[in-house]
């Protein structure tokens, strides 16, 4: 188990009422927010310090959030947990196999996002522990990764 009080969790999103009530929310629950509304804004603050968690938009003024999983998670292995209003099946799986851990579609409690947030830093997918199956997980049963060897 990861979870240690002070982790850091980036927030992207260009909504603002979003970003400051996950900001308000994480804060509260113990957690170093930092937040963007940009792939840009973003990007800086990764540079700044890299997160624990992402939690990205897919639909951002600059582009998708999905740009940033190469880097969180090819460089970082940081578990990123993706976020949409405009969720389909294809984006979920399309998000997925980029190597995102999560998805979640809006509009969602905050107490889903907290869950959330605690099963992607309690459990994540390292690469140094799944080779190539790491974040090719589908969730919920993003588990069989532990279980079963991964088929290309």
């Amino acid at each position: 188990m990861r979870h240690m009080l002070g982790e850091r969790i980036l927030v992207v999103d260009d909504d603002d009422l979003i970003r400051s009530i996950l900001a308000q929310r994480l804060g509260d629950l113990g957690y170093q927010v930092s937040t963007a509304e940009t792939l840009a804004e973003a990007r800086i603050s990764i540079a700044a310090a890299t997160p624990d968690v992402a939690l990205l938009d897919i639909k951002l003024p600059d582009g998708e959030g999905t740009e940033l999983l190469e880097t969180l998670v090819g460089g970082a292995d940081v578990p990123c947990i993706m976020m949409t209003a405009h969720g389909t099946v294809e984006s979920a799986v399309g998000a997925l196999k980029q190597g995102a851990s999560h998805y979640l579609e809006k509009p969602f409690s905050l107490d889903r996002v907290e869950a959330t947030l605690r099963s992607a830093l309690d459990e994540p997918v390292s690469r140094e522990r799944f080779g190539p199956c790491a974040g090719k997980a589908l969730p919920p049963a993003w588990w069989w990764a532990r279980a079963r060897p991964c088929r290309r």
